[in-house]
């Protein structure tokens, strides 16, 4: 262990120079002022034994060292154990049976041969890691055990060693012995603690602590009266000890809380220039892909028209296929790049009154032949005097998102139906896109909005996309003020649906969202 010998030697120094000076002033304190003084210090003691307690508890369960969970027990039972003593004290309301100072005595005896040995157990557990099923469990029932214990002392307490004698009105020898004890059980706690060379600063606090702590047994071994300046010393030793247990424990949690800062700090920081260099490639890789791409769509287009010379049946589908498999792409590049837009805050909506039925009407009769192809039935139920403020073209976007998802998902024979109503409570127009396909499970209804996330993800997937679509819609709804949905069953199909606001007759405004 790294700790500053010339620290602790003074600490030690003015520990015993503080002791001796005490033992030439010791008086008995009258019993009022003693007892008063007395449970106020207990009492004290009492909440720092159970906020260490807490401490170790919260230690053991993130990091599941043994050490800490057997601390949390010896430091909860000392707790329980000092406030019986407290109110075994004469002057105190009876504590099951007649108070009296050797039952005072007795629970303190208990107490610190309790410390005392669980410290010691704990410091020989070292770091050794203890992974409980139930810890909670065994903890309480370990602190249930314990109460029971100090209970069944109260009741046969004649009948147990006495630590006090009334006659003689002194400790026993047995009861001093008991403290020596305790001294030797400090004492191998703090060798065996300096032989582990351990860098935490918690077992440093814990040496020093235990050296407060040998000095309050001393004191306690040696005064010759209950209400001795000498018994109030060891008691003020006692909640110093402790005190500086906690403070180690504190420092500590303080500490590994300021490195996690850190630590995600920095994270944070570098995902965020990682996601900045994202957006700088989506957007070059934009450009130099839709630049080809446009190029191949006006060639192919050229060459169907049959400018350049006739095509025989063969290179016609052919161009047609290559010419549809450019837009697809070019469709893709286009969702990534407003996606990409619309994380950075540059995304322009341009609202406006727009007939809803009208745009679901050119959506439908756009997509139309792609569902009759498949055999997919597709209907539509919108009434017509639907007025919702938005960007047309971006509805548009996610009406066809929407409908394109629908249909890869519908087997052949399947149906798709779209529906629009008012929702007069919220002000928002609904509009529904449900199909009868495979469905989404329900662990996955989540995960679907999320960008790239596809529903069938496995490299031999039967269904085709990026897992744009769906991203980029629940945006665009979201820019809209607008909220979005998911509604499905695994093997009977999926219900999205969308809310946007009702038009409320102000005029057409620009809105730029973001930066």
């Amino acid at each position: 262990m790294i700790i500053n010998k010339i620290t602790f030697i003074i600490t030690l120094i003015f520990l015993m120079l503080f002791y001796l000076l005490v033992g030439k002033i010791n008086l008995v304190i009258e019993s009022e002022i003693f007892l008063t003084m007395h449970i106020t210090l207990e009492f004290a003691s009492v909440i720092v034994s159970m906020l260490v307690s807490i401490f170790c508890w919260y230690d053991y369960v993130y990091h599941q060292r043994q050490k800490m969970l057997i601390m949390a027990i010896v430091f909860c039972i000392l707790g329980i154990t000092d406030f019986i003593h407290t109110l075994s004290y004469l002057g105190m309301p009876n504590f099951i049976t007649d108070n009296s100072a050797n039952k005072a005595s007795t629970y303190w005896i208990i107490a610190r041969l309790v410390q005392g040995m669980g410290i010691f157990l704990a410091v020989c557990s070292r770091e050794r890691e203890l992974r409980l099923s139930t810890p909670t469990t065994m903890f309480a029932l370990t602190t249930l055990v314990s109460v029971a214990s100090l209970i069944a002392v109260a009741v046969y307490l004649p009948y147990l060693p006495s630590m006090y004698d009334p006659v003689s009105k002194a400790q026993t020898t047995l009861k001093v012995f008991s403290e020596y004890i305790v001294i030797g059980l400090y004492s191998l706690t703090i060798i065996s603690l300096l032989n582990n060379q351990s860098t935490d600063k918690r077992d440093l606090w814990l040496v020093y602590a235990l050296a407060i702590g040998i000095f309050g047994e001393v004191a306690f071994a040696t005064y010759d009266h209950v209400y001795s300046s000498y018994n109030l010393l060891g008691h003020m030793f006692k909640i110093i000890s402790f005190s500086v247990i906690l403070k180690g424990l504190f420092d500590e949690a303080l500490g590994q809380l300021h490195k996690t800062n850190e630590a995600l700090e920095t994270a944070n920081h570098q995902l965020k220039k990682t996601d900045r260099l994202k957006d700088e490639f989506l957007a070059n890789t934009n450009h130099e892909l839709r630049s080809p791409l446009t190029a191949i769509i006006a060639f192919t287009e050229l060459l169907l028209d049959k400018h350049t010379g006739s095509l025989n049946e063969m290179q016609t589908d052919y161009i047609n296929e290559i010419n549809d498999s450019s837009n697809d792409l070019l469709n893709r590049v286009n969702e990534l790049r407003d996606l990409s837009r619309i994380k950075a805050g540059k995304m322009v909506l341009r609202t406006e009154k727009v007939i809803l039925k009208e745009v679901v009407k050119n959506q439908a009769n756009r997509i139309r032949p792609q569902f009759d192809n498949k055999n997919v039935n597709l209907k539509v139920n919108c009434l017509n005097n639907l007025l919702i403020k938005g960007d047309e073209e971006r509805i548009s976007q996610i009406l066809n998102n929407l409908l394109s998802n629908a249909l890869k998902f519908t087997p052949s024979g399947g149906e798709v139906l779209i529906n629009a109503r008012k929702d007069c409570a919220s002000e928002q127009v609904e509009i529904t896109v449900e199909d009868n396909g495979i469905g989404i499970n329900l662990s996955e209804q989540e995960a679907v909005f999320q960008m790239f996330y596809q529903v069938d993800g496995t490299s031999s997937r039967s269904y085709g996309g990026a897992g744009i679509g769906l991203s980029l819609v629940k945006n665009l709804v979201e820019l809209h003020g607008g909220i979005i949905k998911l509604e499905s069953c695994s093997g009977k199909g999926s219900k999205f649906t969308f809310a946007l606001p009702m038009y409320n007759k102000k005029g057409n405004t620009e809105v730029q969202y973001g930066t």
